[in-house]
């Protein structure tokens, strides 16, 4: 896999920290921010990722565009890459006070959008 810069992400209102993350070994690929341990939140993330299946379980033919964790200060999005032999997301921890939600969800996919892989 080519080398992923999450510094775009910084440009998010509020953002805290954010990660690239690989689903199946739970390994942080690429990280931003300061002040969390990113590699536990990651891990978290991941567990919440795979609890949230629903729509396969069900046999619904549609896939999550976003997982949304909204707690009193912070808003944690989860968004999976689709259409890559192994299964990433990327990870933020906006604030909520400086945040607009809307927005993050917006820009985080223009950057998902903008990813290279190759």
């Amino acid at each position: 896999m080519a080398k992923v810069n999450l510094d775009p992400l910084t440009n998010i209102d509020g953002l805290q920290a954010g990660s690239l993350v690989d689903v199946d070994s739970g390994l942080v690929l690429a990280s931003v921010g300061a002040g969390i341990d990113i590699e536990l939140f990651s891990a978290k993330a991941v567990e919440v990722y795979k609890k949230v299946n629903i729509a396969e379980e069900l046999g619904l033919n549609e896939e999550a565009e976003d997982i949304l964790i909204s707690y009193s200060r912070s808003y944690y999005l989860i968004r999976p890459l689709r259409g890559h032999k192994s299964e990433y997301f990327i990870f933020i921890l906006v604030d909520r006070q400086k945040a607009n939600l809307a927005m993050a969800r917006h820009d985080l996919k223009k950057f998902e959008e903008s990813l290279d892989f190759s």
